[in-house]
């Protein structure tokens, strides 16, 4: 058909331009992201004023079936929603247990910077405002609703209205906490708020009430992100009941995942492989021009600047993260105005005790030390450095350590595109690449130098025995 009078195109020309037009897709897709759905509609000028964050402890991304989990339907509302909302293929804890993690997200800034060093020692510094006081004092209700004791400490939960339950020694099943998330939104559904939910029941021990446990097909890890998908669907039921689902920018994430055996090594707080820093990031938010998939690698702590500029509040100084926004206002003839990070960080700081191979008796990691990693798109370094340690009274130092003396440091290298299980170190092999990336974690060691030192808090004694009752073994006198 010839339109407008446009001059015919015989077959070479149009293999000509088919193959250009390839070419350029491939050159922008490849680079930038992998998408399958598109959305036309331009993104809303006005701040988003219902924000929703849900943060899953424990959850595995690749459990996950929108994550490419087969063995057992584990997340049917989460697969439906997903290709509503644009998912992160490769999200990335910054730390592999709970303080550091979401201490970083609240902050926008990394745990060494703000003081959130471990589980037992450390919060975010009263110097660092929180997402939640920035947008408390941009007029939004805030509640937070908590079901892991290690939470409810001064800095996390600084800047909200409603906390709840009150502290406790033990995990609460979240199904004991939902009906306070419900009046919480029917009360608000008109107001600008927002709603964090931190879900414990994929975190060990079993959760109390969980019908899918000790079922037949069921593995008890599978049973409890299936009892989360759930409560999701329950949550997705009443925002719609409510007329507000639509009007909401939704996060659903997780601080960490879980180890189970991959590295000789169960749980996650010893545990710097991706079965425990890889993490499911999906969100959704009115006047998204995109829904689909996205290849390039984000941080954690990014979903603080997105929440911020989603909610129209002004950059943070100091803040480290970059909002995902443009990731996902992205079309596909364009190249997105997100730069994409050159290498994504996590550590675990201050090992109390060696970690031993109960099969082998080799150690892990050994006491005194800190675990780094750094993420580009192909490698993962990982390296474990003999660091500082505070004295006996339990007073913390800012951690240091020193990765110019391989004598001190045990490295490891995987390349995660042929080996993304990271069972076969080639920190040998590939020495040019090794040291790209030491000089990544030294260039890391700088700019997080600036952050509070002589840490010290107060645990209650509920908290200390509600620790060790979810398997935290650590520094606690």
């Amino acid at each position: 058909m010839n339109i407008g009078g446009a001059p015919r195109t015989d077959h070479r020309h149009r293999r000509i331009v088919v193959t250009a037009l390839c070419g350029l897709m491939v050159l922008v897709g490849g680079d930038a992201l992998l998408a399958k759905h598109w959305k036309h509609a331009e993104p809303k000028a006005q701040p988003i004023q219902k924000i929703i964050l849900m943060s899953i402890d424990a959850l595995r991304a690749d459990r996950l079936g929108c994550y490419g989990y087969q063995k057992a339907e584990t997340s049917p509302t989460l697969d439906a929603w997903a290709p509503q909302a644009v998912l992160f293929e490769h999200a990335y804890a910054q730390a592999p247990w709970t303080i550091p993690s979401l201490g970083s997200l609240m902050s926008g800034r990394y745990a060494r910077e703000v003081g959130a060093y471990t589980n037992s020692i450390g919060d975010i510094d009263s110097s660092v405002e929180t997402l939640a006081e920035r947008l408390r004092r941009a007029g939004y209700q805030t509640g937070f609703f908590n079901t892991n004791p290690i939470l409810l400490r001064p800095g996390v939960d600084r800047g909200f209205d409603l906390i709840a339950p009150p502290k406790t020694g033990s995990k609460i099943p979240y199904i004991a906490v939902e009906p306070q998330v419900m009046e919480w939104l029917e009360k608000n559904a008109g107001n600008k708020f927002f709603l964090w939910i931190h879900d414990m029941d994929t975190h060990a021990p079993p959760t109390e009430g969980n019908p899918y446990r000790g079922q037949p097909g069921w593995n008890a890890y599978d049973a409890e992100v299936r009892w989360v998908d759930e409560a999701l669907r329950r949550l997705f039921a009443k925002l719609d009941a409510l007329g507000i689902r639509d009007q909401a920018l939704f996060i659903f994430t997780a601080d960490h995942g879980e180890a189970f055996d991959e590295h000789h090594m169960s749980g996650h707080q010893n545990v710097i492989y991706d079965e425990v820093l890889h993490v499911p990031l999906i969100v959704q938010y009115p006047g998204m021009v995109r829904a689909g998939r996205v290849a390039v690698p984000v941080r954690l702590l990014d979903a603080n600047p997105t929440i911020a500029e989603l909610a129209g509040l002004p950059g943070q100084p100091g803040s480290r993260g970059k909002s995902v926004v443009p990731l996902m206002a992205s079309h596909w003839f364009s190249r997105p105005r997100h730069a994409e990070h050159p290498y994504i960080f996590s550590a675990r700081y201050y090992f109390e005790t060696d970690q031993i191979d109960a099969t082998s008796g080799k150690v892990l990691t050994k006491r005194g030390t800190h675990q780094l990693a750094v993420h580009d798109r192909q490698w993962k370094l990982i390296a474990k450095v003999q660091g500082t340690q505070g004295p006996p009274e339990r007073l913390y130092l800012q951690p240091d350590w020193d990765t110019s003396s391989t004598a001190r440091t045990d490295y490891e290298l995987y390349d995660l595109a042929t080996d993304p299980l990271e069972q076969h170190d080639v920190f040998a092999a590939n020495s040019a690449v090794a040291t790209r990336l030491q000089k990544a974690l030294a260039a890391f060691k700088l700019l997080t130098s600036d952050g509070p030192n002589n840490i010290r808090i107060t645990i209650d004694p509920a908290i200390h025995e509600a620790m060790h009752a979810l398997g935290y073994d650590s520094d606690l006198p």
